[in-house]
């Protein structure tokens, strides 16, 4: 075999196994997905996938974007994918969240609001996860008003997009 034939069989060995850790991933993140709709109780059409470079942009009257997982993934230059999740609650906005997440030794690594992070080998197993979201989104706002009224102004740990009356957005 020719060094030419060496590195064409080298980089089509690379081009398989990255369209295997892409198909891992976007898979992960659809059932990831799927999976927080059912913890929330919630429609199907209440979460959204986002890229997080763009920040979610709500529908608007005559239609909206909208994104796959894929296209919603970014990958870090630490080797996590980035994904956002929007979540809306109707008639109040808009919750958005940055998740960031990788596939290493037969497991996701899963980080949310820390350094720290989940790792789930099991998709059923993620309710830790979606607890850590819900009680982030939650303490947020049962803090929020005192943090204003102090001065200290609200940590945001998530995001927030109000809803507007006059683009019935969420109804």
């Amino acid at each position: 075999m020719s060094r030419i034939d060496e590195l064409v069989t080298a980089f089509e060995g690379f081009r398989r196994s990255r369209d295997e850790y892409v198909e891992t991933c976007r898979d992960f993140a659809a059932r990831l997905r799927e999976g927080f709709v059912k913890f929330m109780e919630c429609a199907d059409e209440d979460v959204k996938f986002f890229p997080p470079s763009n920040g979610y942009e709500p529908p608007r009257p005559g239609g909206g974007r909208s994104y796959s997982e894929l296209a919603a993934m970014e990958m870090g230059a630490n080797g996590y994918w980035r994904i956002g999740l929007a979540l809306h609650l109707r008639g109040v906005g808009v919750v958005t969240y940055e998740l960031l997440f990788r596939y290493r030794d037969a497991a996701f690594e899963v980080i949310f609001e820390s350094d720290d992070f989940i790792v789930l080998k099991d998709l059923d197993r993620s309710g830790r996860l979606f607890i850590r979201m819900f009680n982030a989104t939650k303490r947020f706002y049962e803090n929020y008003l005192q943090d204003v009224l102090t001065g200290e102004g609200p940590r945001r740990v998530v995001g927030f997009l109000p809803a507007r009356d006059d683009e019935n957005m969420l109804t």
